[in-house]
């Protein structure tokens, strides 16, 4: 086998699944794989805002409080913010299946951590039956520096067979990264529909309030105070979409880690699968054995961790 291409998986074995779970376990990512906490309830708090805005005429009436808007203005008109306050309500229920996606990665992330647990526990049970490495696992190291010994042809079969088992892991793999890189999606249109079509909305009619400002400030009349008062909601609704279309930039940074992260995985166990090809000693068969079952020792706790994932996320919501 290479030298450095050896070398190389061997230092993997520890460092990737490790890598995976500090993503998991970051700042960022506390509670969950893009979400934070922070992540969570500010989005939670922007779709109850949404919720709070007009629904119906008289809602808008009461919400525009007697300003003196005209109705022809084509940004302030009764018409037009009717429309943006349907889409901001469709963006913020969107927000409710977008979590129902986060929460579901990690129960599939649980249940993906337990099956290559269980495959790779099948790879390893296959190595005690070959006679080069034999039952006793605690052994094993000993025979990486020692004298080359060809494998019989028992084991060549049995080291044959373990292949099927190292695709299972990859489909594994393959399965959970394809549903990481779905949600990654979802997220990026979720704070797309925001910055592009959102929040330049929200800026015009921010402009559009400002234009019906009077140039001295001691008029204090029903009118004027009601406009002042509408122009302040409206920048308010502006500032918030702002702050959550930066809030799920980071969600997207945070979704792109885990994806890399998943993704080493996987060329991982395609490494794997090639160094299976070239074993043909008893050591090299050792090694192998040692380093793939250091690589498995860390998927119980990335399954503990999916799970008490899903707990706190399921908190930070309710």
């Amino acid at each position: 086998m290479n030298a450095r291409a050896d070398l190389d998986w061997q230092e993997q074995a520890l460092r990737l699944p490790g890598n995976l779970l500090k993503v998991m376990e970051a700042e960022l990512d506390t509670g969950a794989l893009s979400l934070s906490q922070a992540h969570v309830r500010s989005l939670d708090e922007y779709a109850r805002y949404v919720k709070g805005l007009p629904s119906s005429s008289a809602d808008l009436t009461q919400w525009l409080g007697g300003a003196p808007i005209s109705q022809s203005d084509p940004e302030l008109d009764r018409n037009s913010m009717m429309g943006f306050f349907f889409q901001l309500k469709a963006h913020a229920n969107s927000w409710e299946v977008l979590f129902g996606r986060n929460l579901q990665l990690t129960t599939v992330l649980a249940a993906a951590a337990s099956k290559i647990n269980s495959a790779g526990s099948i790879i390893l049970e296959a190595c005690e039956h070959t006679k080069a490495l034999g039952k006793r696992r605690e052994a094993w190291d000993t025979l990486q520096g020692g004298e080359l010994v060809q494998l019989s042809p028992a084991d060549r079969q049995i080291v044959s067979s373990l292949s099927k088992h190292v695709n299972t892991l990859k489909g594994t793999l393959t399965e959970y990264s394809r549903q990481v890189g779905f949600v990654r999606v979802e997220v990026q249109r979720f704070r797309d529909e925001a910055r592009m079509q959102l929040i330049p909305v929200a800026a015009r009619k921010v402009k559009g309030v400002e234009k019906y400002k009077r140039p001295t400030t001691r008029d204090f009349s029903p009118q004027t105070m009601a406009l002042v008062d509408l122009q302040l909601r409206i920048r308010d609704l502006s500032e918030r979409l702002q702050k959550m279309e930066a809030l799920l930039r980071e969600v997207v940074t945070a979704s792109s880690h885990f994806h890399s992260a998943w993704q080493s995985l996987t060329v991982y166990i395609d490494a794997s699968a090639e160094q299976l090809q070239q074993i043909i000693t008893g050591q090299q068969l050792a090694g192998f054995a040692i380093y793939f079952g250091r690589f498995l020792g860390q998927w119980s706790t990335i399954e503990q961790s999916a799970l008490e994932m899903n707990r706190k996320l399921t908190l930070f919501h309710s």
